[in-house]
C-alpha cells in the first residue's frame, strides 16, 4: 500500500499532467489496490486466528 500511495504522490507532485502518462497512474493504483487486498486478508485472517 505504501508503495502506491507513494506512486500516486510522486505521479500527482511531479508536475506531469493526467494525460501525458496516464498509464503510470494506472499502474501506481494497481499496487495499491493489490497492497490494499493483501493488507486486508492479512488483518481479517489474524481477526480470526484470535477468535
Amino acid at each position: 500500500m505504501a508503495i502506491g500511495v507513494g506512486l500516486l504522490l510522486w505521479l500527482v507532485w511531479g508536475g506531469r499532467a493526467a494525460t501525458e502518462h496516464w498509464h503510470h497512474y494506472h499502474g501506481a493504483a494497481k499496487v495499491l489496490a493489490i497492497g490494499c487486498v493483501i493488507t486486508g486478508t492479512t488483518l481479517l485472517a489474524s481477526r480470526r486466528e484470535r477468535k
